[in-house]
C-alpha cells in the first residue's frame, strides 16, 4: 500500500494484518516531522518527495498489485495535475487502485471561504480541485474505472449528536459536497 500524503497519518498502525508491506509518501519535511513523532516500523517505509515527481514509482516493490490511498491531498493541486499522475499510474501499476476522498466545486469553493473568514489564511492554502462526480474520471483515459462512490456521511452514528448535526450530514450527502472515490487503474 502507497499513503499518498501521509503527513501525520497513523493508518498502517491501525490497519497492519502482520503482513502489510507499507510506503508513506510525503515531502521531506513532512517526514523528517513524523520520522520524530512516528517511529518506523519493519514492514513500512517512506518515501520522501512530490508525488508528482515520479522517480518514488521505482522504490515500490510489487508483487502483484498496489493499493493507495490519499487522504485530504488532492484538493490542493489542479485537475491536470491529477489526471496527469493517475495517467503515469495506470501506466505503471496497472491493475492497481485507489481510494481517496473528493469534492465537489460547490464544496471546495464552501471549504475556501470558511479558509478566509476563520482561518486568516492567504490564497496560497485554498483548495483548487473540485469533482462534482467521479465518473467524470473516467472520461480522462479508458484505463480509468471508478468501482463506487462513499457518501461521507452514509453509516452516521445514530448516538449523541444532535438534530442540527444529523440534518447537515443529510444535505451534506444528498449535494454530494465531499465523498469517497475506488478508482481502479486498468
Amino acid at each position: 500500500m502507497v499513503n499518498i500524503g501521509c503527513g501525520l497519518d497513523t493508518t498502517y498502525e491501525r490497519v497492519d494484518n502482520g503482513a502489510l508491506r507499507w510506503y508513506d509518501l510525503d515531502m521531506p519535511d513532512t517526514l523528517e516531522l513524523r520520522t520524530k513523532i512516528i517511529p518506523g516500523k519493519e514492514r513500512s517505509k517512506y518515501l520522501a518527495g512530490s508525488v508528482f515527481e515520479t522517480s518514488w514509482f521505482d522504490k515500490v516493490e510489487v508483487e502483484d498489485n498496489v493499493f493507495f490511498i490519499a487522504s485530504g491531498v488532492f484538493y490542493f493541486f489542479e485537475e491536470s495535475q491529477i489526471r496527469e499522475l493517475f495517467l503515469k499510474i495506470a501506466d505503471r501499476f496497472p491493475g492497481s487502485e485507489i481510494i481517496f476522498d473528493a469534492s465537489s466545486p460547490f464544496g471546495v469553493r464552501m471549504a475556501n471561504r470558511m479558509v478566509i473568514k476563520r482561518g486568516g489564511m492567504d490564497e496560497s492554502s485554498f483548495l483548487k480541485w473540485g469533482l462534482r462526480r467521479s465518473k467524470r474520471i473516467e472520461q480522462w483515459d479508458s484505463r480509468l474505472k471508478v468501482l463506487e462512490e462513499y457518501s461521507y456521511f452514509r453509516n452516521l452514528e445514530k448516538g449523541n449528536i444532535g438534530l442540527l448535526t444529523k440534518a447537515k450530514a443529510l444535505l451534506w450527502d444528498i449535494l454530494w459536497l465531499s465523498y469517497m472515490v475506488h478508482l481502479r487503474f486498468g
